[in-house]
């Protein structure tokens, strides 16, 4: 069973990467506006696989990105970005995210990354 967790405040971007996860196979997919109640989820339920919003509120890199990878170590982590912004490399390096433009994910590549899992 794969299980996806979807954190993005852009109801269309929720909509768009859960639509993709299900076409790619997802068994179990639950999406979530707001960072804390899905870090909360995480916590009782764990996850495969984590499709992030890079700019869900200001407290991402520093707060909840670390708590993410500390309750999920094996999850793939996918920071979602609609482009390239300065200093995201580091914080891709440090907490072993994989990084992908919006505009670059479709059901293959999704499903490359859930097949990872």
């Amino acid at each position: 069973m794969t299980k996806i967790l979807i954190i993005d405040d852009s109801p269309e971007d929720r909509e768009f990467l859960t639509d993709l996860a299900e076409q790619a196979g997802t068994t179990e997919c639950h999406a979530f506006s707001e960072a804390k109640p899905a870090i909360e989820f995480l916590a009782k339920n764990g996850a495969d696989a984590i499709f992030l919003d890079h700019k869900l509120d200001p407290e991402i890199s520093l707060v909840h990105i670390p708590r993410i990878r500390r309750l999920a170590p094996d999850a793939e982590i996918v920071l979602v970005t609609g482009h390239r912004i300065f200093g995201l490399d580091r914080l891709v390096q440090r907490f072993s995210l994989r990084l992908f433009l919006k505009d670059n994910l479709n059901v293959e590549t999704v499903a490359r990354i859930i097949g990872h899992v």
